[in-house]
């Protein structure tokens, strides 16, 4: 009985450039959508620092100025306030301008956690600005009661 070697099929130029240039694509893609803005050490800060109010004087100073920023900063509308949400009206696919949903989860003993998310109508890092430089400045402004330079 004769064996055969399998003969092996040899990989064309063409569809090892086609591979190649799929996979520096995708990574680049994945890259980009995971960008972080290049933000001031006084932004970065408060971009990673995680806020909270305790006590009723603090918490309601902190929820006004959530909603005076939302109010004043974002080209949207408020669609809703409320003691736990602040958020504004959705925003519409390919647009450039930041929305924003803040929310206030108790956590006990009179002490609220405060998370801020931005977002607009196409990738984090195609917003104007960066959604995560509108976290940053919110947060800094809701903490301090000043816009960061």
């Amino acid at each position: 009985m004769t064996q055969f070697k399998k003969r092996e099929k040899p990989v064309s130029l063409l569809r090892l450039g086609v591979f190649a240039a799929a996979t520096l694509l995708s990574g680049c893609a994945m890259l980009n959508q995971n960008r972080t803005a290049d933000l001031s050490p006084e932004l970065r800060d408060a971009f990673e620092t995680e806020l909270y109010c305790t006590g009723d004087a603090q918490c309601k100073l902190m929820w006004e100025r959530a909603v005076y920023y939302v109010a004043t900063t974002s080209r949207w509308s408020l669609q809703a306030q409320t003691n736990n949400l602040i958020e504004t009206e959705g925003v519409p696919n390919n647009y450039y301008a930041l929305g924003y949903s803040i929310t206030r989860e108790p956590m006990g003993e009179g002490r609220y956690r405060i998370e801020t998310r931005a977002w607009c109508g196409l990738k984090r890092s195609q917003c104007r600005p960066h959604a995560d430089e509108g976290v940053a400045r919110a947060k800094f402004y809701i903490r301090t009661g000043k816009k960061a330079a």
